[in-house]
């Protein structure tokens, strides 16, 4: 893929199971609030991708994202919830503040099943998932 349209990393393969590489990778600044990985202790993050290439445990590999799908998936997890806030609070506040409050706390709730809804549906079309591209050989 073109280098202006992924985001790629280089991490170590932890594990292969059931045809998914675990690969664990130095956590960076842009990753520290984006989500998509789990975190593995303070400074490192692990991600399930497919394993296309027969990896195995030890391996460096290099795992790509597009660009595209990571900035949708972050403004679908930050900017949904925060819209029903403000409907919620704007509606409400027809009636009092007790109503705004309560109002906009629950639509942005509701939200959260759209999201997890929206998150499988996303997993199944494979858009917002890794890619395994590469193994890098050792520096050897």
């Amino acid at each position: 893929m073109d280098e202006q349209r992924t985001v790629s990393h280089i991490g170590t393969v932890v594990r292969v199971e059931n045809g998914e590489a675990v690969v664990r990778f130095l956590r960076t600044s842009a990753c520290k609030s984006c989500g998509a990985c789990l975190t593995a202790g303070e400074s490192e993050m692990e991600v399930r991708v497919g394993d296309t290439l027969g990896v195995q445990p030890g391996d460096r590999v290099t795992v790509e994202l597009s660009r595209k799908s990571m900035l949708t998936a972050a403004a679908l997890c930050y900017l949904l919830p925060l819209a029903g806030l403000l409907i919620g609070v704007v509606l409400g506040s027809r009636i009092n503040e007790w109503w705004a409050f309560g109002l906009g706390l629950g639509l942005c709730v509701l939200t959260l099943p759209v999201l997890r809804f929206a998150d499988r549906r996303a997993k199944a079309s494979g858009r917002f998932v890794p890619k395994l591209v590469s193994v890098v050989p050792n520096e050897t």
